[in-house]
């Protein structure tokens, strides 16, 4: 085998080392997005529940308050719940969105996952395939190599004999 095939198999076997750790390092990108996006959801529930504990302690002050306070409290308490209900609604439409998003992301990143195992098993398999290969090529390297010693053995001697005849008949 010439020094080139070999060189050529040696740069496919890199290409692929370099192939798979491209995978891995994409498939960790991807995991630490759906570390990110899970943190964010877990903060905006946090959050809601924040606001409702913060309504729900809104309405237990309410109940003590005289009736000449009423009426201001109830109007101060409706912008509040109103600013309260918008914060909620927001942070629910935000949830929903981060959920939507989250869900986008899981299903990409598995359906990524999916295509860099298919990738990755058929990069394992073109470098075993490229290991036999080279094997065979080695092993029929060594066969080739004294199939050529015998060649030239041969053309040698027919070489020397053609000598020795010429030789002869001119110098005989």
């Amino acid at each position: 085998m010439s020094p080139i095939n070999e060189i050529e198999l040696d740069d496919d076997l890199n290409v692929d080392e370099n192939r798979i750790a491209s995978i891995e390092d994409r498939l960790i990108r991807i995991e630490e997005a759906h570390q990110i996006t899970r943190s964010q959801i877990t903060r905006l529930n946090q959050a809601k529940a924040e606001v409702a504990r913060l309504k729900d302690q809104v309405e237990k002050s309410a109940s003590g308050v005289k009736e000449e306070q009423f009426n201001e409290n109830n109007r101060l308490q409706a912008d509040e719940m109103g600013k309260l209900n918008k914060q909620i609604a927001d942070q629910h439409a935000e949830i929903q969105h981060l959920n939507h998003k989250f869900e986008f992301i899981s299903k990409k990143a598995l359906e990524e996952t999916e295509f860099l195992k298919t990738q990755l098993e058929a990069a394992v398999g073109r470098q075993k395939q490229l290991e036999k290969e080279k094997l065979f090529l080695l092993r029929g390297g060594k066969n080739n190599f004294w199939k050529g010693m015998l060649i030239g053995l041969g053309i040698s001697l027919v070489f020397l004999i053609l000598v020795v005849v010429f030789l002869k008949y001119f110098f005989i």
